[in-house]
């Protein structure tokens, strides 16, 4: 068991590195800070209950990373509503050819296999590397290269067969 002195230590020694991890995580540095924040008081928790932890490095780590994972899951739904959104702003500011383009590319979008359209968006549309996509999906970093070549194939599939590409 931990005493409030190697408790206050831990905090200190570890605190920062699990912030920085949980921002790489979330890209959101003020839910980086609640999710480490909620971790330190869950362990206080684990061990005031006497809970047995062996490695405290390790618990804080993938408790970080389990907690940064939920955030991003339910952060995807704002984020796909926002995806939409700024395609369909797009749509309404440029002629109707590009139209017309803007729509198949979305109806490609919207036809490729769910992680595989996950994927694609977290990497187009948010700007994370695939590093930052694998943990936040708690997936491999080839899964992800395998994801996106398979989204880019599909896509350009797509619009070869409605003429867009040749």
């Amino acid at each position: 068991m931990l005493t409030k002195e190697q408790f206050e230590k831990l905090f200190r020694e570890l605190y920062p590195d699990l912030l920085r991890y949980a921002f790489a995580l979330t890209g959101d540095i003020y839910s980086a800070e609640e999710i480490v924040q909620e971790v330190f008081i869950a362990l206080w928790n684990a061990e005031e209950k006497n809970t047995s932890i062996i490695s405290y490095d390790k618990y804080l780590y993938t408790a970080v990373k389990y907690r940064s994972v939920n955030f991003i899951k339910r952060q995807l739904p704002k984020i796909r509503r926002q995806t939409d959104l700024d395609l369909n702003l797009t749509t309404h500011e440029v002629t109707s050819d590009s139209k017309d383009m803007h729509n198949l590319i979305r109806m490609a979008i919207n036809s490729l296999p769910d992680q595989c359209k996950r994927i694609f968006l977290l990497s187009r549309f948010t700007n994370l590397t695939y590093k930052e996509i694998a943990a936040h999906l708690d997936v491999s970093i080839k899964t992800v290269e395998s994801q996106m070549n398979i989204s880019l194939k599909k896509i350009r599939q797509f619009l070869i067969q409605k003429g867009l590409l040749q």
